[in-house]
């Protein structure tokens, strides 16, 4: 029983990192050479949970989570640290 409640809790952590991602990439990236896909699972599915695991896959495939990953590296706010600023 508590192993079972354990690979609950992991499973419903990688759901909400999954959730979390894939509401990242659609916030920030283009996603215009995939809207035909993505068109196709939001008229097939009814049910939320199918459509962001569907949608993640086209991400991972599209390579869009490394693409966000590289921009997050590329910030230049990023680079810049406060002590470089006098």
């Amino acid at each position: 029983m508590f192993l079972e409640q354990q690979t609950k809790d992991v499973l419903d952590l990688e759901y909400r990192e999954t959730i979390e991602r894939v509401l990242e990439v659609i916030a920030t990236e283009n996603l215009r050479s995939i809207e035909r896909e993505i068109k196709q699972i939001w008229q097939q599915y009814i049910d939320i949970n199918s459509f962001v695991s569907d949608l993640h896959e086209i991400f991972v495939d599209a390579e869009l989570y490394y693409q966000l990953e590289e921009e997050k590296k590329s910030n230049p706010l990023d680079m810049i640290k406060a002590e470089d600023i006098q």
